[in-house]
């Protein structure tokens, strides 16, 4: 079977952390060792199938943008200022692509041997399955080092009509449990349309 979505997400991932990093100093490093996200895109063909059939929303303070990185659509929600002492910005990132012969598990599966392959510091905290707007959902909790920078992760794994839908809340693992509330507010309001 073909490598699914993993290596984007950890490319958006850390995307969004360098460009939502508020430190005074350019983090010239998370810049310059991103991925390549367009050749994986280009070798991913199946990114963002179906993009536009869902709903998310940001709650009061925080800011959602769809955006377009080297032919790649991603929604991102980030969290609002902390002050001058913070340094990242929280973010839900929902991504699709095209999940066509993989169940639910297979997807998962598929993913995570992906994400471990990919990121060497990760470590998987928790796999648990639930349910979504009623929809079978898996839900795995990670963290990874990024430049320096400890951060935890839960994603929503999701498969409907050929389409696999990933929501992923990232967080420093120091603010992660401050979060859940506001990341359960957002994906309690996805919606497949």
């Amino acid at each position: 079977m073909k490598k699914l979505i993993a290596p984007i997400l950890v490319a958006f991932a850390c995307f969004t952390f360098s460009a939502c990093n508020n430190s005074a100093k350019k983090d010239k490093e998370a810049t310059t060792t991103l991925p390549d996200v367009k050749k994986m895109v280009d070798e991913h063909p199946g990114v963002n199938a179906g993009s536009g059939t869902f709903s998310i929303t940001a709650p009061d303070g925080w800011s959602k943008k769809d955006t377009v990185i080297s032919g790649a659509k991603l929604t991102t929600l980030t969290s609002p200022d902390d002050g001058n002492s913070d340094k990242f910005k929280e973010n839900v990132n929902v991504v699709t692509e095209s999940a066509k012969g993989y169940d639910l598990k297979g997807y998962v599966t598929s993913n995570r041997s992906t994400m471990a392959a990919q990121i060497s510091s990760i470590e998987f905290l928790s796999d648990t399955e639930s349910t979504l707007g009623g929809e079978a959902v898996e839900v795995l909790v990670y963290g990874f080092n990024y430049s320096g920078y400890d951060l935890k992760n839960t994603a929503y794994f999701l498969v409907k009509n050929d389409i696999g839908y990933v929501i992923t809340c990232t967080a420093l693992k120091t603010t992660f449990d401050r979060f859940q509330k506001s990341f359960k507010t957002i994906v309690d309001s996805f919606k497949i349309n």
